[in-house]
């Protein structure tokens, strides 16, 4: 052999090289354009399974569909959890306010009549202490 045809061998080497890392970084690409429609898709709410076969970018896609399923399934238990919680807040506020409007609405009553002088210190008392809570951070309202 002589030395031009070790100089063909060596271009004919170097293109078949570059073919291949041509077709791997091809494929490269069209993976990653895959991966990033899939996230696109999933942050819009469109995401839906394509590939059905033994692909690792299937595989991709069934975890990143598992994925989105659990965190639906999470956020509507957030949100469930949120509305039990101003549900039961809203009934503990309520039945706070109740009993206390309605002491301080038998206090007033009880004040606009002529009282024993020791019931009309727990009328006092009471009108008094209704003042202070309508001024305190936390306020009782009927």
């Amino acid at each position: 052999m002589t030395i031009l045809n070790y100089v063909y061998i060596g271009i004919a080497a170097t293109f078949a090289a570059a073919a291949v890392v041509l077709l791997y970084r091809k494929n490269i690409h069209k993976t990653m354009t895959a991966i990033e429609i899939m996230i696109d898709d999933a942050i819009n709410a469109k995401f839906a399974e394509h590939a059905f076969d033994e692909s690792v970018l299937s595989s991709v896609e069934t975890r990143l569909a598992k994925f989105l399923s659990i965190c639906s399934v999470s956020s509507t238990n957030l949100l469930v959890e949120k509305n039990k919680i101003n549900k039961l807040i809203s009934d503990i506020s309520h039945q706070t306010k109740t009993p206390v409007a309605n002491i301080l609405l038998y206090a007033q009553l009880l004040s606009e009549h002529d009282l024993p002088e020791d019931s009309s210190s727990y009328t006092l008392y009471f009108n008094h202490n209704s003042h202070s809570s309508r001024r305190s951070p936390i306020r009782i309202e009927s």
